[in-house]
């Protein structure tokens, strides 16, 4: 079974945590801040939630980002919460992932992401990719997820195939743009 951490704020990151223990996954959650109903929640539901950022990425190859990203204005976001992450990714893997970006997200943020991540880890021998998903299952019963690489695909699938909604697999920009379009329509 492959580690998954969740990294990101609030309630999203516990509820994206709360689904993959759900569908059988064990989790760690990584949050700045523990409040005590996180605390009740994981302990409820096989889930580990730390503070301890090395701890919480260390042997992890599937990292969950749900940060919120939230929209300045036009053609303006803010990405403060998405490059903290990205800096702790940097300083704290050292092995092989996939990060799978499961926040609603303006097209372009997983091409944004993954040429963060290059220049952040330069030449050193880490394979990585990034992967967009949207939750459409609320709407249609669908969960959307952007990759242009056959193997994290094929990772993806995996970690839902107990999932009882229908999985689709597209480019990031095509999942980006559901999830964006669907979050901020009028």
């Amino acid at each position: 079974m492959k580690k998954i951490t969740v990294v990101g704020t609030g309630n999203v990151a516990m509820r994206t945590g709360l689904e993959l223990v759900r569908l059988g996954h064990k989790v760690t959650c990584q949050q700045e801040q523990r409040d005590a109903k996180a605390l009740l929640i994981s302990r409820n539901h096989n889930m580990e939630l730390t503070d301890d950022k090395k701890a919480a990425y260390k042997n992890s190859s599937i990292i969950f980002l749900d940060v919120e990203i939230p929209i300045l204005g036009e053609d303006e976001v803010d990405m403060s919460e998405a490059e903290k992450i990205i800096d702790d990714i940097s300083e704290f893997v050292r092995h092989d992932f996939t990060l799978v970006i499961n926040s609603e997200v303006p097209v372009g943020t997983n091409k944004w992401v993954l040429d963060q991540l290059r220049e952040k880890f330069g030449d050193l021998p880490i394979r990585f990719d990034v992967v967009s998903k949207t939750d459409l299952s609320h709407i249609n019963g669908k969960i959307v997820i952007g990759t242009h690489n056959e193997s994290s695909a094929e990772t993806i699938d995996a970690i839902y195939k107990t999932y009882k909604h229908k999985i689709i697999f597209t480019t990031p920009e095509n999942a980006e743009f559901h999830n964006f379009d669907l979050a901020y329509a009028n």
